[in-house]
């Protein structure tokens, strides 16, 4: 037969059987839509980012230096000739204002920054009201982020604190042009010039500050060739330059991961999808055996049929997969006004090819994965088929090559899934992931099933016949327990993780943690702080410790530039990082290698290093690291590795603890812990501001707050997309219903004819689905559960609790859910008439 006939044939015989397609469609689009729509908004942040790359740097390039401000004549040296220049620095502190209900002054933990009058080179700075800026930020006024108004109980126009200066609020900060993010708040941010920040006193050696000096070159093509030739004519300055072209790839280490994790979430869903795909094929061709075994019998080829029925399929899936696609378009121009204020740029929105054409790949290889099996064993219906009251009964043995076929596709879109990902290594793991995840589901399933046969015996009637029709083959019940399953367990994981992170921060972490800690005290002020604290009767010194800032620089002899570092601590080198010097080792330390050194070391330089971080670094006892201190280079001999801290005792640890000596004459602060009841800490900052402006106190109970909020965005996050993969389990459920419907059909019948009432059939319908709702929510608790204590325990290395109401209540809400969805589609199942079923059997 011919192509055109063929495809006339496959019209016609479609007609009046889309209705069964709707899983098949949903499932499709769905997938696809989530996959589209993370592509083409993560391609919209990649193009504003481009566009708006000098404005978020803050000009063409960059020059950042910590704690200490470049001398005149040096920035005059290092700006190339004809480009303008603007300065800004940054530095934190507690501003003080209002009342609360108990009439104590209120305050609140800030992030100072001062810029000068040519600020900003590029782009606009939002505030409220658009007065002119110099006028905003003249000598004791300042801008705030609403959070302060909102923390101090002010309004714009009052007067505030920081330190023993009085500055008026002349307005809100709402966006900034040069905030990329990377250097990291104690609280919102405040804005003032200069002058203003010079009078507070509190920029004093040594105190935790990053002064930037942003440059407007008059050619801006040759941002990264200037960028470059300063970075090589100053090898050994403690500044770093960066160019706008540096801008995108520091954007990209947290979209690319982001769109990662989205895309893979889509991914899930489309896979898991894919279950009750398959299922809608197989349930519509066994519809369709005795048109299939008619064309047969009138000399249809086994090969036309694979064509009528293939040219149907493909354009179903066409149709859902483009459907997907035109939803992922239309999603980022909905949801960027909404996730605008995330990303440092503003998003424009267009049509992006490339994104919407993969996830259309991704769509028709999921579909035709799950989709070639049901379509190749159609091909074996015969004639005699007619005879036959189902497609399974004339099936004939599996043919090796399908399987191959079916492996190549499988292999393609693993290939497609891993090359098209962002951050292909994170593909590669999540796909591994949810492999083996699948496969767990699928194994466990099936014992469960099996382990029905044997709960027989001991069951009432009503159970035996539901544990029989559950272990009965052909009934989908293991795709309806892989797909719940999954879901179920995203969903028990995000719950017990969510749990026991905010029982160790929000109940265990302030118990163990100090209570105050304070920064940026200078060495002539440690004796004055001393006894400040001592005036407080039941305050308590917990740690007190130098700190400087450096900057990892060599690494066993060779540039940070040229040795392979791991993933997870290449975070130690990217910036200037806090160390301290101890003679005594600290409280608490484990060694895991090396000797401390003596009290009275009088040596070389030595250093302590976490364990991870020198595995990291591929460095043991024995080898140098160099560190960037003020431009010189410091050469530290590794003299033993700690264990790998735990931060969720609350001490001051550091990664890198330096022996004292040449060290302890560069510049440097103190930092100090203290414990001291919550009606005493009022007292003592206030005591602190008055009299050590430059100290800023921060409140652990308060950052533990900020870092609870966090978490408890990034879980809302992921409780979606566990939500939106259990509603496609849920859709898988239908299907799976809808693939057995004939056969539930059947079975009513039979029932109605030996005498059950419509109510009892109606029971043991509802009972065998709520079986898979049982066996989903046993099997995904047990893989969530496991999952969330992997996590917790030997990962982040916290006290596990298992919340059994977490997980109960997600299984039943499970089971519910199951029996609800096999009711609504079996509901008419009980008004099929008798003789209909009866005179067809």
């Amino acid at each position: 037969m011919r192509l055109l006939e063929l495809w006339k044939i496959a019209r016609r015989d479609l007609r009046g059987s889309l209705g069964g397609f709707v899983i098949f469609f949903a499932c499709t689009a769905l997938g696809v839509a989530t996959i589209a729509s993370v592509g083409v908004l993560n391609a919209t942040i990649e193009r504003a980012v481009e566009r708006d790359a000098a404005a978020l740097l803050g000009g063409d390039i960059s020059i950042g230096q910590p704690n200490i401000d470049l001398a005149d004549a040096e920035l005059r040296d290092l700006t190339p000739e004809g480009a303008q220049v603007t300065s800004n620095v940054r530095t934190n502190a507690i501003v003080y204002g209002g009342s609360g209900e108990d009439g104590q002054e209120r305050n609140i933990a800030v992030e100072i920054k001062a810029v000068d009058d040519a600020y900003p080179l590029f782009g606009q700075l939002d505030r409220e009201p658009m007065a002119p800026l110099a006028d905003m930020l003249a000598p004791g006024r300042m801008l705030v982020e609403p959070s302060v108004l909102a923390r101090l109980g002010v309004a714009v126009g009052d007067e505030v604190r920081i330190g023993s200066q009085i500055l008026t609020i002349s307005g809100l900060l709402l966006r900034e042009p040069d905030r990329i993010g990377g250097y990291i708040a104690l609280g919102p941010r405040v804005m003032m010039s200069r002058k203003t920040l010079d009078g507070l006193g509190i920029l004093v050696p040594g105190a935790l500050a990053r002064y930037e000096y942003n440059m407007a070159l008059t050619d801006s093509r040759q941002a990264g060739q200037t960028a470059e030739r300063l970075q090589r004519d100053h090898p050994d300055a403690p500044w770093r330059v960066r160019s706008k072209a540096d801008v995108q790839p520091q954007v990209a280490r947290f979209t690319d991961r982001l769109a990662t994790y989205m895309m893979m979430a889509g991914l899930t869903a489309l896979v898991i999808g894919g279950l009750g795909i398959g299922l809608s094929v197989r349930a519509y061709l066994e519809t369709k055996t005795d048109s299939i075994a008619t064309l047969r019998s009138i000399g249809a080829a086994s090969g036309d049929i694979g064509q009528i029925y293939g040219s149907q399929l493909t354009a179903l899936a066409l149709g859902g997969t483009v459907a997907g696609m035109v939803l992922g378009q239309l999603v980022p121009f909905v949801a960027a006004p909404l996730v605008s204020g995330l990303f440092p740029v503003a998003l424009e929105p267009a049509i992006e090819i490339v994104p919407l054409l993969y996830a259309g790949a991704v769509g028709f290889l999921t579909v035709a994965l799950f989709a070639w099996l049901p379509l190749a064993r159609c091909r074996d219906v015969a004639p005699a088929d007619l005879f036959r009251s189902g497609i399974q009964k004339g099936r004939t043995p599996a043919r090796r090559s399908r399987y191959t076929i079916l492996a190549g596709i499988a292999v393609a879109l693993a290939a497609l899934v891993v090359l098209g990902a962002p951050r292909m290594e994170i593909a590669a793991v999540f796909l591994a992931s949810v492999i083996a995840v699948m496969l767990a589901l699928a194994v466990a399933a099936r014992l469960f099933l099996l382990a029905a046969r044997s709960l027989r015996p001991v069951a009432g009637p009503r159970l035996s016949m539901a544990l029989a029709t559950l272990s009965q083959p052909g009934n989908g019940a293991t795709s309806v327990v892989v797909a719940m399953g999954a879901g179920l367990a995203a969903l028990v994981m995000v719950g017990l993780l969510q749990h026991n992170i905010e029982r160790e921060l929000l109940t265990q972490l302030p118990d163990r943690a100090p209570k105050l800690v304070f920064i940026d005290i200078q060495p002539d002020q440690v004796e004055r702080f001393r006894q400040l604290v001592g005036e407080e009767p039941e305050a308590a010194i917990l740690q007190l410790a130098p700190v400087l800032r450096a900057r990892v620089v060599r690494i066993a002899g060779k540039p940070v530039d040229e040795v392979s570092i791991a993933e997870n601590v290449r975070w130690t080198t990217r910036r200037d990082r806090g160390l301290t010097y101890q003679a005594r080792e600290p409280e608490g330390t484990e060694l895991v290698a090396g000797e401390w050194w003596p009290a009275d070391h009088d040596g070389e330089q030595l250093v302590s290093v976490e364990e991870e971080v020198a595995r990291g670094y591929g460095v043991g006892v024995g080898d140098t690291l160099g560190f960037n201190v003020l431009g010189r280079t410091l050469e530290a001999r590794i003299a033993n590795l700690r264990k790998e801290i735990d931060w969720s005792r609350g001490r001051l640890d550091f990664v890198f603890v330096m022996s004292p000596g040449l060290i302890e004459k560069a510049p440097h602060t103190t930092v100090a812990a203290i414990d001291l009841p919550a009606d005493a800490q009022i007292r003592l900052m206030d005591r602190m501001a008055r009299e050590l402006p430059n100290v800023t106190p921060i409140a652990i109970g308060d950052a533990v707050e900020r870092v609870g909020e966090l978490l408890g965005r990034i879980a809302l996050a992921i409780r979606v997309v566990a939500v939106v993969t259990l509603a496609t389990g849920l859709l898988v459920l239908a299907s799976a219903v809808v693939a057995s419907r004939r056969q539930q059909i059947r079975r009513a019948v039979l029932l109605k004819v030996l005498g059950g009432r419509r109510r009892d059939i109606m029971n043991l319908l509802l009972l065998e689905h709520a079986g898979l709702g049982v066996v989903a929510a046993i099997v995904g608790s047990a893989l969530g559960g496991f999952g969330a204590w992997i996590l917790i325990s030997p990962v982040m290395g916290l006290s596990w609790d298992l919340a059994w109401p977490v997980v109960v209540l997600t299984a039943l809400a499970a089971i519910v859910l199951a029996a609800a969805i096999g009711a609504i589609v079996l509901r008419r199942t009980l008004t099929v008439p008798a003789a209909t079923i009866l005179r067809h059997s």
